[in-house]
């Protein structure tokens, strides 16, 4: 065997295998489907999202822009229903994910577990974004400092610049969120 054959087979393949990828656009198309069961929404449309969600989906800017690119000149009934069936659990998944992330640097695998109980909780009570932001900072004023509520201030504001821009509102409660906590620590 060539050693050029042999340095290719030792190097590991980071491409997404095309039974994966396959797998991924079933789930999220009958995901999408489910949601949008009885609203009257082209159901060519939403494959054509899923296909497109799953080829770009590690880059959550660009998934958020194909969100609102299908949710462009649909009627109020489809558009509350792809809100509230769909894209609100995705949201409160890219959230916890994001929880996971930033706040790994500052708590312990149980404290960041008992912060996403708590908004899963409130998610699934059907809270506002301020009750949960709210029931969110109480949990994390348990277990976290000033200086460190700093840092995850700067990061998680970094992190949801995508929201922010498209979504408005969701930078300021963010900011709302750990400047009450800084303040709070302060005291």
């Amino acid at each position: 065997m060539k050693l050029t054959v042999v340095l290719l087979l030792a190097i590991p393949q980071r491409y997404a295998q095309p039974e994966d990828i396959t797998a991924q656009y079933i789930d999220l198309s009958m995901e999408l489907t489910t949601a949008m069961k009885g609203t009257g929404a082209d159901e060519a449309e939403l494959h054509q999202l899923a296909k497109d969600v799953v080829y770009h989906g590690d880059d959550q800017g660009k998934v958020q822009k194909l969100y609102d690119a299908y949710m462009q000149n649909k009627s109020e009934e489809i558009k509350e229903a792809f809100v509230k069936n769909f894209l609100h659990d995705k949201r409160i998944e890219y959230v916890k994910d994001r929880i996971s992330k930033v706040l790994g640097y500052y708590l312990t695998k149980e404290q960041i577990k008992n912060v996403r109980m708590v908004l899963e909780r409130e998610a699934e009570k059907g809270s506002t974004q301020d009750e949960i932001i709210a029931d969110m900072k109480k949990e994390l004023m348990k277990e976290i400092s000033e200086r460190k509520a700093e840092r995850a201030l700067e990061r998680v504001i970094k992190d949801l610049r995508i929201l922010g821009k498209r979504y408005v509102g969701w930078m300021e409660k963010a900011e709302k969120f750990f400047f009450t906590l800084i303040k709070h620590d302060e005291h």
